[in-house]
């Protein structure tokens, strides 16, 4: 155990000799580690932390991280292929490795308040969550890229209460594009909100989807607003959810005039789930296996003007005794919108209506059956 902030070395123990460095009963704080001979390891056992003030370097030896915590307090580097269990940027930028010598999250990677990704994303091992808890707003950049395969992007991510996540980020002022790879997101598992993520709003300039492949849960201290509204550009900033859609009393969603495209690739049920009436800008489900939407809540759609506000592409929508109204008429641009429902069973043809609805149409079935052309 380390004890003070010093230059902790590890090229000199062989491959079983009895006095390898263990971090087991106690907490470590060290300047930098660097373990360079072959044999050589440093291993953590059970839930303790290593505090590190400078680099990480792995060149050869083993580092085995156990279930503890790696935390970086000021600028550093990570060098070589370092697989770590749970991550922690403290305090200034923090540089990885790439390519063969990208460093790897198993568990969970936190950014606090003044830590960021100095250059190189990680990889995310499945099941890894990636945490944002700044306590103030926290413009995304290297930690999550783009990309929707694993080990590229989070599988899960958290915003902690009184953190903001903005998505909507473009080159800065200086035109520097070097690490612009544009606005899309994904995450393969779940999206949990205590604090805000944003995608712009009305005023944002976001153009790419957040694609979710779990659920989303906005806590009640958390939120979610969407893209913005730009019916003269054919790209759009909607979410795109693969799982359940949980809002929480107390939390805020703001559509934006933006989509919730249900898209879940499975047959088990996708739920919308809020102790009121949830407000949405366009309502889509485009579910392939025939699979379902449920309503646990009731909802109203307001749209404006960019393609039918209500959208059953695919799939099934039960509303479980529950209401669902559409506001056909646009009263920001003073037009008449559309519901589109492609495939006919059961209780509903295909049509699309249009000027017929000067007003509201309220949707009163309790299930949809429907399915593709």
């Amino acid at each position: 155990t380390v004890t003070g902030v010093q230059t902790c070395a590890l090229p000199i123990f062989a491959s079983g000799a009895p006095r390898y460095p263990v971090i087991s009963t106690s907490d470590a704080v060290a300047k930098s580690i660097t373990i360079n001979a072959a044999g050589a390891s440093l291993a953590m056992n059970t839930t303790r932390k290593l505090s590190l003030a400078g680099n990480f370097t792995l060149s050869a030896g083993s580092f085995d991280a156990g279930d503890g915590t790696v935390s970086f307090t000021g600028s550093s580097t990570v060098t070589g292929a370092v697989t770590f269990n749970n991550l922690e940027i403290t305090s200034g930028g923090l540089t990885l490795g790439s390519g063969l010598g990208a460093s790897s999250i198993r568990g969970i990677f936190t950014i606090n308040n003044g830590g960021f990704i100095a250059a190189s994303a990680p990889k995310y091992i499945s099941g890894s969550t990636l945490v944002y808890n700044t306590g103030s707003t926290f413009a995304r950049a290297d930690e999550w890229p783009s990309g929707n395969t694993p080990e590229t992007v989070p599988h899960h991510v958290i915003v902690r209460a009184g953190t903001t996540l903005n998505l909507d980020v473009k080159p800065g002022p200086t035109g520097d594009n070097s690490h612009y790879d544009g606005e899309g997101r994904t995450l393969l598992g779940d999206l949990d909100l205590y604090g805000a993520l944003t995608m712009g709003g009305n005023s944002g300039t976001m153009a790419e989807d957040l694609v979710v492949g779990g659920n989303v849960t906005i806590r009640n201290t958390g939120g979610l607003v969407l893209g913005s509204q730009k019916p003269s550009d054919s790209k759009i900033a909607d979410i795109q959810l693969g799982g359940n859609w949980l809002h929480e009393t107390g939390g805020t969603f703001d559509a934006s005039r933006r989509a919730v495209i249900f898209n879940g690739s499975s047959t088990a049920e996708q739920t919308v789930t809020f102790n009121g009436t949830e407000i949405f800008g366009y309502f889509i489900v485009n579910k392939s296996n025939n699979g379902i939407v449920k309503m646990v809540a009731d909802a109203f759609i307001y749209g404006a003007n960019q393609g039918s506000i209500f959208q059953l592409l695919n799939g099934r929508l039960d509303l479980n005794g529950r209401s669902m109204t559409l506001q056909i008429r646009d009263t920001i641009n003073n037009v008449n919108q559309n519901i589109l429902i492609e495939g006919s069973a059961g209780n509903l043809r295909s049509e699309e209506h249009t000027s017929e609805l000067q007003s509201q149409f309220r949707i009163s079935y309790a299930v949809f059956c429907l399915k593709k052309k």
